[in-house]
């Protein structure tokens, strides 16, 4: 089975072809362009030969109307009134060394329009999800979609309505900076039997360097693959953002951010994996999200991590707009 996994998008790739130019947005493939000049820059990068497909997708399934919002620094205190425990996964995890069984990660979601999945997000307590800012230009007829690992199962699992999206106002369509969003649910979830969330950085200065991270999803398994239908997983080496920066990336990299991955390549975060969880386990049992799928050159190709958001630096935002939600009491 492939090492490289993402979140797939159902379309005919035949589509990729009308597509002569998009915004630097997620994975692409190809090396670095030379016009990207660092992680400061503001000019808007266009890549005619190796575009970001799903990006195009995402925009063109949702619009381009960002739903940008403010943000306001203020300490994180979630309000505990679920009866649940974050970050436990269910049990019977893994079949084969790839696939994952009986929801083992419950918090991950699959982001849809209409009968199109087109990126991933984490449930993070009863009426919110994170993902990456550049998978939602609108918030226009998006669902969410709990506890279906596999796509072909007749079982709908969960389903929810998104009433409202909040993008982190300082995004960069540019440099993929703040790529964090907030999709907020019609109806709350409840949290029992098999469904709960992943529990959040403990502290914004939670390091989570030379941890083994998991990211997991239902994508391409190989670069310019074919998708899986069923939840995947792979578990990939979170370096420092020093390293980070000795790679092809270079100034790109800024603290907001986190990497993952090997210097030989062969295991990665791919096209398609976008807004998904990078996970941690923070002791013996419990899960915790340290990154949100960004941005990377090639799938699993050497000298080419991962890149990620960091969540640890956005618990002041995270709080900031779900006050009106309610996280796990235990």
């Amino acid at each position: 089975m492939a090492h490289i996994l993402s979140i797939v998008i159902f379309v005919h790739f035949a589509m990729f072809n009308c597509l002569k130019e998009t915004r630097f947005q997620g994975y692409q493939y190809g090396r670095p362009p030379s016009r990207i000049l660092g992680a400061n820059s503001t000019t808007t990068v266009l890549l005619p030969n190796g575009i970001h497909k799903q990006q195009a997708i995402a925009s063109h399934l949702l619009g381009e109307a960002p739903a940008y919002d403010e943000h306001r620094n203020k300490t994180f205190v979630g309000n505990p009134c679920a009866e649940c425990a974050c970050g436990i996964p269910n049990v019977n995890r893994i079949v084969g060394g790839d696939k994952v069984r009986n929801h083992k990660y419950p918090w991950i979601a699959q982001l849809v329009k209409g009968s199109t999945q087109f990126c991933g997000a984490s449930v993070i307590n009863d009426r919110y999800l994170l993902t990456a800012a550049h998978c939602v230009p609108s918030k226009k007829n998006i669902y969410i979609r709990l506890l279906k690992l596999d796509k072909n199962s007749r079982q709908d699992g969960i389903i929810r309505r998104v009433s409202s999206v909040h993008v982190h106002r300082s995004f960069s369509h540019a440099t993929l900076q703040n790529d964090i969003a907030l999709l907020k649910l019609e109806t709350p979830l409840l949290f029992k039997k098999q469904l709960r969330p992943v529990c959040l950085p403990s502290s914004s200065e939670q390091n989570f360097d030379f941890r083994q991270g998991i990211v997991a999803g239902w994508g391409l398994k190989s670069e310019d693959g074919l998708p899986s239908n069923y939840l995947q997983e792979v578990t990939v080496p979170i370096i420092t953002n020093s390293q980070c920066r000795a790679t092809s990336y270079r100034d790109m990299i800024v603290e907001t951010m986190l990497c993952a991955g090997y210097p030989k390549g062969g295991k990665d975060a791919c096209q398609g994996d976008s807004g998904g969880p990078l996970m941690v386990r923070d002791g013996s049992t419990v899960f915790r999200l340290a990154g949100i799928v960004s941005y990377g050159y090639g799938c699993a190709a050497p000298n080419t991590p991962g890149v990620y958001t960091r969540v640890s630096k956005y618990l002041d935002w995270i709080s900031s707009k779900t006050q009106d939600a309610c996280y796990c009491s235990k």
